[in-house]
């Protein structure tokens, strides 16, 4: 008897991304707790890319039923927008739709495209457990600074009766956990400061992310 295929909403095919990067299962193993053939879950791993730009782009919202994924019209959105997934995923953060869906619509806000916004959240809330991990090292890695962290709190519960100054790394915040060109700006500065201190001249590597595009200090 032929097996029955039955459609996968985007946010389940996010649930099985998100089972598969853990790394705790085997596949085979998600597969049976999804009741999903191996192939199947196979086809939705080898296709997250481009759902994760659809998504981002608001060509599709994570609760859509549907199998077919529009990519974007907007070329430029969507380059800057897998750039930054990029950056994110090799930084083995995690991502999850409402996320790139965020990112998209205010990549879309800076580049002035209108008509880019996904659907609003309802029945529930959207989750506040977001971080920003920045990491900076030399070329060899040789040599590291503090792990700069981007919270959405400046006064995280968390942090409540802890010595800032001694923590093993350095902490901002930013409205939604993210870089942008005020906190990046104030890095950059600190960072020229104590190469100035150490009397060196460095070469400092960046993406192309917007939030790097100083255009003055």
């Amino acid at each position: 008897m032929k097996r029955k295929q039955t459609s996968i909403d985007l946010s389940l095919k996010l649930k099985i991304i998100e089972e598969v990067e853990k790394g705790v299962k085997s596949n085979t193993n998600i597969a049976k707790d999804f009741v999903i053939p191996k192939s199947t879950l196979s086809t939705i791993l080898s296709n997250k890319e481009k759902l994760f730009q659809a998504i981002a782009a608001g060509s599709v919202t994570p609760t859509q039923k549907t199998k077919r994924i529009r990519l974007a019209k907007h070329e430029n959105l969507e380059s800057q927008l897998l750039t930054w997934l990029n950056s994110v995923r090799s930084a083995n953060l995690p991502v999850s739709g409402p996320i790139i869906q965020e990112k998209g619509e205010k990549i879309a806000e800076d580049l002035d495209i209108e008509g880019i916004k996904g659907e609003k959240c309802h029945g529930g809330t959207r989750s506040k457990q977001r971080l920003t991990a920045v990491s900076i090292c030399n070329s060899d890695g040789s040599e590291k600074l503090r792990l700069w962290i981007i919270g959405k709190w400046a006064n995280p519960c968390c942090f409540k009766g802890i010595d800032r100054s001694k923590l093993p790394c350095e902490y901002s915040n930013q409205r939604n956990a993210w870089i942008d060109e005020a906190a990046f700006r104030q890095w950059l500065i600190k960072f020229d400061s104590r190469m100035r201190v150490q009397n060196r001249s460095v070469l400092l590597t960046l993406d192309n992310c917007s939030a790097h595009k100083i255009s003055s200090l």
